[in-house]
């Protein structure tokens, strides 16, 4: 079922606990009346705000600009949006059953959800990130031009934290050799020493502990870590 309600999320994370063998979380799916809520929710538990902004099942459709913008304003999370411009959809529908009949086949769904109406929609969340500071996920893009709209809400500087690589090119992950930089008490210790030494920080702190809590079990669903 939709988790649009903390009621709901709250089941989905009980169940996930007596039920799930890897690492998981959940996305909160936001609504046009359930902005709110979003102040609300764990940054430390739950992955991110979902938002339909476009055809969705059930009740998941954002298409009001004012919640919209208030989803962007207020999530204290990642928003991971699909994107398509319901009207622009609407329009392209009418446009073809007028001109071939309302049985229309799937070769017509690229037609009906085009990628003007996926750039749009792009367009106008990209717009709300940049000018909330919100954090944003592009779900299923589909066009080079989407990709730019991403590339325009790149801002600051690469930081390596491993030393070794080259971070502007590709993340250094050789955690035998690697020394960590720019990382505060950490600086200087080898990747496998600064876990530990992070960990001891944490339980000395009384703020975290270290744990195990999944097991793998099967590599290919193992693979997904959420939910």
């Amino acid at each position: 079922p939709a988790t649009t309600t903390l009621e709901a999320l709250d089941d989905k994370f009980a169940e996930a606990e007596k039920n799930c063998v890897v690492n998981y979380s959940f996305y909160f799916g936001a609504t046009n009346d359930n902005v709110s809520l979003l102040p609300q929710l764990d940054v430390h538990r739950v992955c991110g705000v979902k938002v339909f902004m476009g055809s969705s099942t059930g009740n998941m459709l954002v298409d009001n600009k004012q919640s919209l913008s208030d989803i962007f304003r207020l999530s204290p999370l990642l928003i991971a949006a699909h994107c398509e411009d319901q009207q622009i959809i609407s329009q392209n529908a009418t446009r073809l059953a007028t001109k071939y009949g309302n049985d229309l086949n799937v070769s017509y769904h690229p037609l009906i959800r085009s990628r003007e109406a996926c750039l749009a929609s792009s367009r106008l969340a990209a717009d709300l990130s940049r000018r909330s500071g919100a954090r944003l996920h592009l779900l299923h893009i589909t066009t080079a031009e989407e990709l730019s709209l991403l590339g325009e809400n790149v801002t600051g500087e690469v930081i390596e934290v491993v030393k070794g690589g080259n971070v502007e090119q590709a993340a250094f992950t050789d955690c035998e050799t690697g020394v960590l930089v720019n990382s505060g008490f950490l600086d200087g210790l080898q990747v496998e020493e600064a876990k530990k030494t992070m960990i001891r920080w944490l339980e000395e702190k009384g703020i975290g502990h270290e744990k195990v809590n999944f097991k793998l079990r099967d590599w290919v669903f193992s693979r997904q870590r959420y939910w």
